[in-house]
């Protein structure tokens, strides 16, 4: 049963898709050629965002409804390592005086903290097993997601 932690995440994770949306796309094209190697080859449009960002929200509902408590909360902490990426990036683009305004990633970080410490974990593994399973799912979807737009979706 999905219970309101669950909506409260989903609602969250929904908001800072959206906040993406409007201002890292538009960011990553203002400022691609000012960011270190290995990301300055990203290519994001607002379509291959949106596909990555959908894609990853039926992920995200079909292990709420689907998988055991635990893989929820490993979700979630999956999405929090997220946030705190997202917050070394606020600062580091601070530093280098090309600021990536993304205020959801340090707001719901506690959030999420608070989140993950209600959210029944049972299941048949442990947290600290489910949560690194699913960074690396989560990961490697990520890459994968990036990969398959870049070569199926046309570049606008």
């Amino acid at each position: 049963m999905v219970g309101w932690p669950v909506i409260v995440f989903v609602g969250l994770f929904l908001w800072h898709e959206i906040e993406e949306y409007f201002v890292l796309v538009p960011w990553l094209d203002d400022n691609t050629a000012r960011l270190p190697e290995p990301v300055r080859h990203i290519n994001m449009t607002r379509t291959h965002f949106t596909v990555i960002a959908t894609e990853e929200l039926v992920l995200l509902i079909a292990v709420a409804i689907w998988c055991q408590p635990v893989w929820i909360a490993a979700i979630m902490v999956a999405y929090t390592i997220h946030l705190v990426i997202h917050c070394g990036q606020l600062l580091f683009t601070y530093l280098k005086r090309i600021p990536l305004r993304l205020w959801s990633a340090p707001i719901q970080l506690p959030i999420m903290i608070w989140l993950i410490t209600i959210t029944p974990t049972c299941g048949t593994v442990g947290l600290p097993l489910a949560s690194l399973v699913m960074v690396a799912a989560m990961g490697l979807n990520l890459v994968a997601m990036h990969w398959i737009t870049s070569k199926t979706l046309k570049h606008q």
